[in-house]
């Protein structure tokens, strides 16, 4: 009897887990030769729904310092970042020639993060793509975008595909989004 309830609970046990066993990550890379960086880098990278990779290590403590920097911009309580009616705008923190920012992708929309929406978004990144990787995630049917990058990049925009540029590299400041690189 006991071997029997045994039996069942294996059973049972095992085609629980066989629904839980996640597949492999089902992309091995997309070759874009369309020039990502002002270096023009032809790298693969892997795109999931919400982001994108760019399969390029970042200054380790280049992303780091810029992604507190967000966190504490952002702050427990949010910070609103507004796009005006003619232009989209982000904020971003330049450390060691590399970028984290968050980028409201859409004329006359505001956007609002707090710290958690930060850590949540580099979260995402990280599981998606290897740590340190420049990369960008967007909530789903959101305009909102954080990202990591040098400086000098390309930044491709989800949807758009337009191409943010700072017209200043001073950490903080707020910029349109236009269609060229980021300068440092």
């Amino acid at each position: 009897m006991h071997v029997q309830h045994f039996t069942y609970a294996a059973l049972w046990t095992a085609s629980l887990v066989s629904c839980i066993i996640v597949p492999e990550f089902p992309f091995e890379g997309i070759y874009s030769n369309k020039p990502r960086s002002s270096r023009n880098v032809r790298a693969p990278r892997t795109v999931w729904p919400d982001g994108d990779c760019w399969q390029y290590t970042l200054d380790h403590a280049g992303v780091d310092e810029p992604a507190r920097d967000l966190a504490n911009w952002a702050g427990n309580n949010g910070n609103d970042l507004c796009s005006p009616g003619d232009a989209n705008i982000y904020w971003f923190s330049n450390r060691r020639a590399t970028i984290v920012y968050y980028c409201i992708d859409t004329h006359g929309r505001c956007g609002n993060i707090d710290t958690a929406d930060v850590r949540y978004a580099l979260g995402q990144m990280d599981a998606h793509c290897a740590p340190y990787e420049a990369s960008w995630f967007k909530w789903p049917q959101s305009y909102e975008i954080i990202g990591k990058s040098r400086v000098g990049d390309d930044i491709e925009k989800a949807n758009t595909r337009r191409i943010m540029e700072a017209r200043q590299t001073q950490t903080g400041n707020y910029h349109r989004c236009c269609t060229a690189s980021i300068k440092s």
